[in-house]
């Protein structure tokens, strides 16, 4: 074996292997998502990733030598194409959210027009990009960080975060310089998407319930919470606003109106029945997001 087919085989099994982890995750978690709107986002997952490994192994496979032509801008597109799921759960909400989808698909089609014109206009060279591009960029990935470091998966969302900042590490507003050598980047990156599927899929970090919310509404508060690190607290926060509050700060509140009706005399309905009310507002909300099945699950823990 040569030493160059030695090297095109090293660097396809260092992309094909977490790129299959990442696959492999996705799948399993597409069983337990089943009657959820996030089975479009764990499509996108696949997409993304299968996009990512597919142009470093066409790349590998068929210019052993230099880097094609085309290398620069089939990453960035690819790179793109990450994103897709974070968008896809931003409009997870029946029943628009089928429709969403193109939405999903024009978003992806409008962050690769740099892309996509520098191959018309200056075909080879690297892709460049306004100085307001690469700050929208940031934000972006920004985005994805805020919606989910705030739930139990933050280390997956800090990892996921990271792999997309070395996808597009020539594409930011800082001047950041990867060590490793240009070669190394997408298989770590895929790296880390593969450690930050895998983490939510070991039960890691484990889920809790803080003592005081416990005591209020269980039910409500592990609903609240799993929908929150499922769907990321930009949604989390609309339900708890629709649902009257998020449960834990309307069960302190329930407690504090009880305590104070008491203190002036003035009677009130029992504080199980208002919680029995948060929790059915609360239901009827996540059930344009989840199946019943996925609630009477947690219902019943």
């Amino acid at each position: 074996m040569s030493h160059a087919t030695s090297e095109m085989l090293f660097a396809s099994a260092a992309v094909a292997v977490p790129a299959w982890a990442v696959a492999a995750v996705l799948t399993i978690a597409l069983r337990r998502l089943g009657g959820t709107t996030l089975v479009a986002p764990v499509f996108w997952g696949w997409v993304a990733v299968g996009t990512v490994a597919g142009v470093e192994l066409i790349a590998a496979a068929g210019f052993g030598g230099a880097a094609p032509r085309w290398l620069g801008v089939a990453r960035y597109i690819a790179a793109m194409a990450t994103f897709c799921p974070l968008i896809a759960v931003l409009g997870a909400k029946r029943p628009q959210d089928r429709a969403w989808q193109l939405i999903v698909v024009a978003l992806w089609f409008v962050l690769s027009l740099p892309a996509l014109q520098d191959m018309i206009y200056h075909y080879g060279r690297p892709v460049s990009i306004d100085p307001a591009w690469r700050w929208f960029l940031l934000i972006l990935i920004a985005a994805g960080l805020v919606n989910y470091l705030p739930t139990r998966y933050w280390p997956s969302s800090a990892l996921l975060g990271a792999g997309q900042i070395l996808l597009l590490i020539d594409y930011l507003p800082f001047d950041l310089q990867w060590p490793l050598g240009d070669g190394a980047r997408v298989p770590v990156a895929l790296s880390f998407f593969a450690v930050g599927s895998l983490l939510p899929a070991l039960g890691w970090p484990r889920a809790s319930l803080t003592p005081r919310a416990a005591e209020h509404s269980p039910a409500a508060e592990k609903l609240w919470r799993d929908f929150r690190d499922a769907y990321g607290m930009l949604w989390a926060v609309r339900i708890g606003e629709r649902a009257g509050a998020a449960p834990h700060v309307a069960s302190n509140s329930l407690t504090a109106s009880k305590r104070e009706n008491q203190a002036s005399g003035t009677a009130q309905a029992s504080p199980e029945s208002d919680v029995q009310q948060l929790e059915r507002t609360l239901i009827a909300h996540l059930q344009r997001f989840v199946s019943r099945a996925w609630i009477d699950e947690r219902l019943r823990h």
